[in-house]
């Protein structure tokens, strides 16, 4: 699993670059379309539970935005992962 995040991460980082390259990304505003976030999250079993609900939910709903592909249509590729610190038990 480790092997597969870090094609699809390393896939993504292309994306972007080609696409800051071509000056379609947009990193503000109403319609950005890139973004990026690092953080560390110090959770207890209850905030990690409401951390995999949010997650989940986030999924469920960015997939129903999708629409057709018609013209004006732009794909955005979505890569999470998260992992616990590796002396996480």
């Amino acid at each position: 699993m480790a092997q597969a995040a870090s094609r699809y991460a390393t896939a993504t980082i292309r994306r972007l670059k080609r696409a800051i390259e071509a000056g379609a990304a947009r990193f503000e505003g109403a319609e950005a379309n890139a973004g990026f976030t690092a953080m560390d999250l110090q959770l207890d079993y209850a905030g990690l539970a409401e951390f995999g609900r949010l997650y989940r939910e986030f999924v469920v709903k960015s997939r129903q935005l999708r629409v057709s592909n018609e013209l004006g249509v732009e794909t955005v590729t979505v890569t999470l992962l998260f992992a616990p610190d590796s002396e996480t038990r």
